[in-house]
């Protein structure tokens, strides 16, 4: 089963082979400014707008900015809050605070985020900190595995400047779909795209290079300028 991301005003979905595989963790990895958020943000609103359920985990943003950005996008999502098609769950809070403990075992911990079809962690780094043993990122990951295997699906980005190596090198290999976010100057632009080093679980052709850019009031575009 596939969890369709389908949108009007884009082909991602061609682009990826449909949607998001039912029980699949897809890795969206890049260093700040690739655009994380926004490509996560496009699959929560192509999910809810077809139907699929949605936990948005944001380590950068309290609930206003988030609205308030996905409305600059054209994607509207008060009504999918209020009859709770999507839980949105600020820890924006608590890592500017610097709160101390491990954050990866009180997310496990909390069963209710994992009711939804679709789990999104924008940005894992944030909750990881700039050390994690290898015990606890092995944990971590057979709570996904297991988690998975109930057939939810993770959406997780992840910055490698910020990241544990030793956490971001099991994440990689351990994901079904890997996405590396880059961005780079191409005469007098910044151009943005998505690198598919692996998306396991579709039927469908799914492209290697996707260019993409992002327009106030359109949303997610796709650029055909960087693609092959």
């Amino acid at each position: 089963m596939i969890f369709k991301i389908k949108l009007e005003r884009d082909e991602l979905h061609r682009k990826i082979g449909g949607g998001i595989p039912e029980g699949a963790i897809l890795l969206l990895e890049g260093e700040e400014g690739a655009g994380k958020s926004v490509v996560s943000q496009r699959f929560t609103y192509g999910l809810l707008k077809n139907g699929t359920k949605v936990t948005y985990i944001s380590s950068e943003m309290d609930t206003k900015g988030f609205i308030k950005q996905m409305s600059s996008f054209n994607y509207d999502i008060l009504d999918y809050l209020f009859d709770f098609s999507l839980l949105f769950i600020p820890v924006f809070p608590v890592t500017a605070k610097h709160v101390k403990g491990n954050l990866l075992k009180r997310l496990m911990s909390a069963g209710k985020l994992y009711e939804n079809n679709v789990i999104v962690i924008d940005c894992i780094s944030h909750l990881v900190g700039k050390e994690i043993s290898n015990q606890e990122a092995n944990n971590f990951v057979q709570f996904l595995k297991e988690m998975a295997s109930l057939k939810k699906s993770f959406i997780i980005t992840a910055d490698p400047s910020i990241t544990p190596e030793n956490f971001l090198s099991l994440m990689r290999n351990m994901s079904d779909a890997y996405i590396r976010l880059e961005k780079k100057m191409i005469g007098s632009q910044i151009k943005r795209f998505m690198v598919v080093e692996r998306y396991g679980g579709t039927k469908e052709r799914v492209s290697d290079v996707i260019g993409f850019r992002v327009e106030p009031g359109i949303g997610f575009i796709l650029d055909i300028s960087v693609m092959t």
